[in-house]
């Protein structure tokens, strides 16, 4: 007979082998066998404090383990004075992030009998309610959500076009559960309606991508052509003096040297998030540069990440993060600052009564208005994304006009973080926006891994982690049908859960 103390320490250990079903690794079976486990764990548990424990230990070991190269941006040279910070971006962001499943699975599996399927739909339920919790409150940090497992079944991943990645995140962890279903001892009709039930919609969900995968089209035209550009500058280098022109210098040579070995009759060069400021740009002899790459007899465009500031009515400065985009003579076409800010990275919450600076190492960066559409020629129109604003389902694009555009932009940094999961995890996040939106998007990082991804989630090209290089690949172009989820946004999503809900809370009334 196990005791308390067994049980809470397996449920550490579960949660913290479920990381490997998160890139680099993508185990997508391990989440058969570990909720399972965590649901057989909670059925001995006789009060809800002890509930509340196990599942908090077993998504604590989930999130410290999945989530801790977050902790290597403290330990850039340079940054000594966070290295404080250090034990809490480690062990203090997993903590509360734990919260979220320990409350909705405590809450909403406690009036319900974990023995009898009622309670196996609430435990469903409850999973995926502080998934949905994870992803909007507090600004939301839905990352390493369960169904980001399934790049690695990229047919499974197409259900993302449907419903949004919290409609495929029911779904998985409704499909995960099924062995804790098929141990259960109380077996009746509405057990083997549900068995059947897991049957048949992973049946068809993954019948339904493979066809689509198969037969949707993927159209390029190479009158325009991407040139991504990935100069593998180290962080602790990048701001430093006397290295900025170095870095421009980098930059301009690769892009140069791309448009060389591939020329088309529309360029368009990408640098990363933070490429350079605005001043740097238009010394006089970096400006001649940039016209060299954006001459007057040449249909070329630079979209680059900048770091611009701006005069404020109290006579200081605000700073921005901002996409610019360049055209002929270095006419601006186009302007885009961040939206969706890092706590603590980019700005600190509630400043006056936390007395410290971001990481960012000033008083920080205020927001943009949000997503947008930038034209830049008759036939390509772009969204801009900076950095962590990927990872938000439904925020890609400018959802309050008609007109989509052509192709997303995600423009990065992840040398924070190193040789890490990190980078690994933040594109699987980029091509599940692609496959949502089923439109097609270059991610470019200063290091990290820069990437061209279909309109299906597949790269088409790719720039590794620690690579100094330009590479370059037609354009790709949007499916011609719009994606049911870029129709409705969270909507299917929502009626799923309701209608589940609504069937739970019918059963426990009547029961």
């Amino acid at each position: 007979m196990f005791t308390a103390l067994t049980y809470a320490c397996l449920s550490f250990l579960c949660g913290a082998i479920l990381h490997l079903a998160m890139a680099p690794y993508n185990f997508a079976f391990l989440l058969f066998i570990c909720l399972p486990i965590l649901y057989y764990i909670l059925q001995r548990a006789e009060r809800k404090r002890i509930k509340f424990l196990y599942t908090w230990l077993f998504s604590f070991g989930y999130f410290i383990f999945g989530l801790s190269w977050i902790s290597n941006a403290l330990l850039v040279p340079g940054n000594e004075d966070f290295y404080w910070a250090y034990p809490l971006a480690l062990g203090g962001l997993p903590a509360v992030l734990a919260l979220f499943p320990a409350f909705f699975v405590t809450f909403i599996t406690s009036r319900f009998d974990l023995e009898h399927i009622s309670g196996w739909w609430a435990f469903v339920v409850a999973l995926s309610l502080s998934e949905l919790a994870r992803g909007f409150l507090f600004t939301g940090f839905p990352w390493n959500n369960f169904a980001y497992t399934w790049i690695s079944v990229l047919p499974i991943a197409q259900m993302a076009s449907i419903g949004g990645l919290y409609f495929l995140t029911i779904l998985t962890i409704f499909w995960a559960s099924v062995p804790a279903l098929i141990l259960m001892h109380k077996r009746n009709n509405a057990v083997i309606i549900t068995l059947l039930g897991v049957i048949i919609t992973a049946s068809m969900s993954y019948y339904w991508g493979y066809q689509r995968i198969k037969t949707e089209p993927i159209y390029g035209t190479n009158e325009i052509m991407l040139h991504l550009v990935q100069p593998n500058i180290v962080q602790d280098q990048k701001w430093a003096s006397g290295k900025m022109e170095q870095h421009f210098d980098t930059l301009t040579t690769l892009s140069q040297k791309s448009l060389n070995d591939n020329n088309a009759n529309i360029n368009v060069i990408i640098w990363p998030e933070t490429a350079s400021v605005r001043s740097i740009l238009f010394r006089p002899e970096n400006k001649a540069a940039l016209q060299g790459l954006l001459p007057s007899t040449a249909n070329n465009y630079l979209v680059t990440g900048l770091l611009h500031a701006s005069k404020n009515n109290d006579g200081g400065r605000d700073y921005f993060n901002s996409v610019t985009v360049f055209g002929t003579d270095l006419k601006i076409i186009g302007n885009y600052d961040k939206s969706h800010l890092v706590p603590f990275g980019e700005y600190i919450p509630f400043q006056k009564f936390i007395p410290i600076t971001p990481v960012a190492n000033f008083s920080g960066f205020q927001t943009g208005p949000g997503p947008q559409t930038i034209p830049i020629t008759n036939t390509l129109s772009i969204s801009p994304l900076i950095c962590y604003e990927v990872i938000f389902p439904g925020r890609s694009i400018d959802n309050s006009i008609k007109q989509k555009p052509k192709l997303i932009i995600n423009v990065t940094n992840d040398a924070w973080y190193g040789d890490s999961s990190g980078p690994r995890q933040h594109l699987v996040q980029a091509q599940f926006r692609a496959i949502e939106t089923g439109i097609p998007l270059a991610r470019v990082a200063n290091t990290g891994i820069s990437a061209l991804i279909s309109p299906l989630g597949t790269p088409m090209l790719t720039i590794s982690y620690g690579q100094k290089t330009a590479k370059s690949h037609p354009l790709i172009l949007p499916l011609q049908n719009e994606t049911y989820f870029a129709r409705f946004n969270h909507k299917i999503m929502m009626v799923l859960l309701s209608l589940i809900c609504l069937a739970l809370y019918l059963y426990k009334k009547n029961s």
